[in-house]
């Protein structure tokens, strides 16, 4: 986190298990050296808002693919008309110059299939990678997760599996308005 300066993006991928404490109201996110449901050792999401808040790159997103892990979030922004109108150029310019702070979860507050099928991948993560290999222009972390969103809920929906993806803002991260972009090469 210290290499990191504002000019840099960063983006972490977690794949791993999550819990929710219902009493105290937060999520965590298990180390790969935690034990099973052990919140002592595992991670929260309040110390992964902390870390992002230290991290000096201007746009950062967390895509999470765990049980619980749009616990995270529970707010809910909305792209305001002045965005709307915008060139794209325009845009993208004011989405990466403003400070970044996204999550984007695999799952709200509830469990989440790991894999269908045998696949080396959960249904979420394929649906990501489907649609990175797909993509031919500049895509917003928003846009994203509205197509992965719609592609996770069809899948699942033929298992019988409602899990929702989720996105937003975090705010106590020092979100700033900006959106992660992806840039294909």
């Amino acid at each position: 986190k210290n290499n990191l300066k504002k000019t840099d993006n960063l983006l972490v991928y977690y794949a791993g298990h999550g819990i929710f404490n219902k009493e105290t109201e937060v999520g965590y996110w298990q180390p790969i050296n935690g034990k099973p449901k052990n919140e002592t050792e595992w991670i929260s999401n309040y110390r992964v808002e902390t870390i992002l808040k230290e991290i000096k790159a201007n746009n950062i997103m967390i895509i999470a693919d765990a049980c619980h892990s749009g616990s995270i979030f529970r707010y809910k922004g909305n792209i305001s008309e002045e965005q709307k109108n915008q060139s794209k150029i325009e845009r993208f310019k004011r989405d990466v110059e403003k400070k970044t702070r996204v999550a984007l979860t695999s799952g709200g507050n509830e469990p989440v299939l790991d894999n269908v099928n045998g696949e080396k991948h959960s249904v979420f993560a394929r649906a990501f990678l489907n649609i990175l290999d797909d993509n031919r222009s500049i895509l917003t972390a928003t846009n994203l997760s509205e197509e992965i969103k719609e592609k996770t809920i069809a899948i699942l929906k033929k298992y019988g599996v409602k899990q929702t993806p989720e996105f937003s803002h975090l705010h106590r991260s020092g979100h700033d308005g900006g959106d992660f972009l992806f840039v294909p090469r």
